[in-house]
């Protein structure tokens, strides 16, 4: 039996589900759709490890998933002693399962006319840059704004463009207007600092993005290097989509979301970083905006001061690395925790810092004989 569902599955997907259909009507091996599994992979090593965890609701299902499995095994099986089937061939029969849904789910997105439709977009764009604007990011429900260039007479364009891939279909309910105007808010501040016949050099407010030509793509860069202040960026660019949409919220405009239930805080994990950046926003916000749509930090650095900026960027992502739940319950159950003190000493880093840009704006007008306020 089980030498028939192993050559069943290695067949053509078409044929294997009629197979089994035909010889495992207890559905053992596959559920009623092929997305679903079987019985027989309640003894997967990733459900037999969660058995050992706790008494969950998802514990219940797998525990109860294994007992019907035994039944059948039983039923099919008289006098043979009941022993679970091996983790191995569990885990093969869940690979290839996992294998034909790829392929489904392949086939089905290749021949919707909203994949076609953008597929034909984007190649009549000619990108010089692999902008990675894919199936898999249609499946997986990527939302992002990819820059590149486009191709002209055998030249490349001046201004960048983006692409803004936003799974309106499968977004969180109440916060589509919010996902929608984040990435905008890329394209808007997106600016070009070099192009050359090897790479192509963007700025997103404090975030540098280099990418490499596609003949070209064998070549490493940097990843750490290249997207140092990613964090630290995408924090003030959220505050800033946060105040966009609350605005427009305000004024009864709303793109995609409901006005019932329209949020503009809470949908992105950027917005736990304000707790050591909040400072830094509210003194500096006028320089920070200006400094986000130009292609150098020359002006920013210059008035707050790039070594002190290098800072707070360090200590954002420092911040990043603390369990962000775990804190939020150990603060809220007053525990001292290392998360807990790592927060403040992190806090009163940020502080001091800012403390620094100012003295330096401060002395930088007593010099030039400005009156900035601070």
């Amino acid at each position: 039996m089980q030498d028939n569902i192993r050559a069943a599955l290695n067949e053509d997907i078409n044929s294997s589900l009629s197979f089994l259909s035909s010889v495992d009507k207890d559905r053992l091996y596959l559920s009623f759709t092929l997305s679903s599994p079987g019985k027989i992979e309640a003894f997967s090593g990733e459900n037999m490890e969660k058995v050992k965890e706790n008494n969950s609701y998802l514990v219940k299902s797998i525990l109860q998933k294994q007992e019907q499995y035994f039944e059948v095994f039983k039923r099919r099986n008289p006098g043979v002693e009941l022993t679970p089937p091996s983790v191995d061939m569990v885990e093969k029969i869940e690979s290839i399962r996992n294998k034909h849904v790829k392929k489904v789910e392949d086939e089905y997105f290749l021949r919707t006319s909203s994949y076609e439709n953008s597929k034909n977009l984007i190649e009549g764009l000619d990108l010089k840059v692999n902008d990675e604007f894919n199936i898999e990011s249609m499946k997986n429900n990527v939302i992002c704004c990819s820059p590149s260039y486009r191709g002209c007479l055998d030249e490349i364009t001046e201004q960048p463009v983006c692409l803004i891939n936003m799974p309106l279909y499968n977004l969180s309910s109440g916060y589509i207007d919010s996902y929608l105007l984040h990435e905008i808010l890329h394209a808007v501040e997106l600016t070009s600092r070099k192009v050359d016949e090897d790479t192509y050099d963007f700025k997103s407010g404090f975030d540098f993005l280099v990418e490499i030509v596609d003949d070209k793509k064998d070549e490493a860069i940097n990843e750490e290097e290249k997207r140092a202040t990613e964090l630290f960026s995408e924090n003030i660019h959220q505050r800033n989509t946060i105040e966009i949409v609350t605005r427009m919220h305000e004024n009864g405009v709303y793109l995609f979301d409901n006005p019932y239930t329209a949020k503009e805080r809470g949908g992105t994990s950027y917005e736990q970083l304000n707790f050591v950046t909040q400072q830094f926003y509210s003194q500096f916000k006028k320089q920070i905006s200006e400094a986000r749509f130009e292609s150098s930090m020359d002006s920013l650095f210059d008035q707050v001061g790039e070594e002190n900026f290098y800072k707070l960027n360090d200590v954002v992502n420092e911040y990043s690395k603390i369990p962000y739940y775990t804190m939020c319950q150990d603060l809220a159950e007053g525990n001292r925790s290392e998360y807990v003190i790592k927060r403040e000493r992190l806090f009163e880093e940020s502080k001091q810092i800012v403390d620094d840009m100012k003295k330096r704006m401060k002395g930088k007008s007593e010099i030039e004989g400005e009156n900035i306020s601070i």
